[in-house]
């Protein structure tokens, strides 16, 4: 693709992960943190094997690009979630240990 395409096929991709990562609060509490976690950082992984592997075309790997967005914004807010389960004492302690790892 033209590189003006590849720069909204980009933007595509972030506002997908920032309307995942802003709404998935029902997903999050519908499941527990640790299966949810695990299960869509599997289905991230799968996506992206599709996307670099066996896209055809353009629009299937944006598309491909732009589900493992939504798979992301889905499991960052859950992993924090479980960080923070970790020592409910110390919220403080944990985002920082958190933010240092990522």
């Amino acid at each position: 693709v033209r590189e003006s395409v590849a720069g909204w096929l980009l933007a595509a991709g972030a506002a997908s992960f920032f309307a995942a990562a802003t709404r998935s609060g029902p997903i999050a509490a519908a499941f527990p943190r640790r299966p949810l976690v695990a299960a869509v950082s599997v289905l991230m992984a799968c996506l992206v094997v599709l996307q670099l592997g066996a896209a055809r075309s353009a629009t299937f790997a944006a598309l491909c690009f732009c589900l493992v967005a939504l798979a992301a914004g889905v499991r960052m807010p859950a992993s924090g979630g479980l960080g923070l389960e970790q020592l409910p004492d110390q919220p403080g302690a944990m985002m920082a240990a958190r933010t240092a790892a990522t």
